[in-house]
């Protein structure tokens, strides 16, 4: 009994094996159209990626490197100022109305207790020693 089910399972290998074999060579076969498509997806990408890349990095350059709030707070890092100290620093150069707030750093004249005034001068001692920090 064995053998005759061996035959039918080998009989129908045969018999079904085209159709299995047509299958697998469609699914096998490439769609240029297709993979065109795909393929300018994926190009479109990688240039959308390099373009945005670019200009986050130009951006970026130059906020740091020709803005006067870049550069102040640039030069509170080089000085190892806390949160306090900046924000005394921005309210002097506030209160004076100094475009570029980095000038505190190179002026001390905007940081004496003389050119203070109204709730400026409440902070006299606080700017006292940080003129002295910067100054020397």
């Amino acid at each position: 009994m064995m053998p005759s089910v061996l035959v039918n399972s080998a009989l129908m290998n045969t018999v079904l094996s085209p159709p299995m074999l047509l299958l697998a060579r469609r699914r096998s076969q490439i769609n240029t159209g297709q993979l065109a498509v795909y393929m300018g997806i994926t190009v479109g990408l990688i240039v959308a990626v390099c373009v945005i890349s670019y200009f986050g990095t130009r951006l970026r350059h130059n906020w740091r490197y020709k803005s006067p709030l870049a550069l102040f707070l640039g030069l509170c890092q080089a000085h190892k100022l806390d949160v306090g100290s900046k924000k005394l620093l921005r309210q002097v150069a506030q209160h004076h109305k100094l475009t570029h707030p980095a000038r505190v750093f190179t002026e001390p004249q905007w940081i004496d207790k003389a050119s203070l005034a109204g709730t400026m001068r409440s902070q006299s001692m606080k700017l006292g020693i940080l003129r002295e920090r910067l100054f020397g």
